[in-house]
């Protein structure tokens, strides 16, 4: 997805088009690997993101409402994250993988979820919108990238214990 979309004005059918084309895991752990034979030696981040109470989103809202908060928060990502390359996971979760230093990785994630919060979504109101990041910042051999991988989903249960729009990085 190149293109930034109006979720003010995009219709359903459009959003859940667009949600039906996001990359998945599969791509992200592809890029992951020629990342880091590519790069050897050098850290990667992996990250895992998820909507902040996304099932009250659709409780609230709707599941049109719901199919917008995540096409907007992939398109977030993808305005925001230039070199990194994401997939959806499954629900409201994606992961994804880019270059960059420990401090810059979390300043970057913090941006994706300001980013996020400030959208325009039809039938969600702003207070609504939230997002979470956790991140494995480091140096990874290919063969402990999937086990990396399912680190990032305690780091994300981790920033439940905060507000909306945490970001914790963990360095391995």
């Amino acid at each position: 997805m190149n293109q930034s979309i109006d979720l003010m004005t995009a219709p359903v059918s459009d959003v859940r088009d667009i949600m039906k084309n996001m990359p998945g895991s599969m791509n992200v752990i592809e890029w992951a690997e020629s990342l880091i034979a590519g790069n050897p030696g050098k850290p990667i981040v992996l990250f895992r993101g998820d909507i902040w109470r996304m099932k009250a989103v659709n409780d609230s809202y709707g599941f049109d409402a719901g199919d917008r908060a995540i096409t907007a928060f992939y398109d977030s990502m993808v305005a925001v994250l230039e070199n990194a390359v994401i997939g959806r996971t499954h629900g409201d979760e994606f992961i994804g993988v880019f270059l960059a230093e420990a401090d810059e990785a979390e300043t970057v994630l913090k941006a994706v979820a300001d980013a996020y919060a400030g959208r325009d979504i039809i039938g969600v109101p702003k207070s609504a919108l939230g997002s979470r990041f956790g991140a494995l910042w480091g140096v990874i051999a290919k063969n402990e990238l999937r086990s990396r991988l399912e680190e990032t989903i305690d780091v994300v249960e981790d920033t439940k214990k905060h507000d909306k729009n945490t970001v914790i990085v963990r360095r391995v």
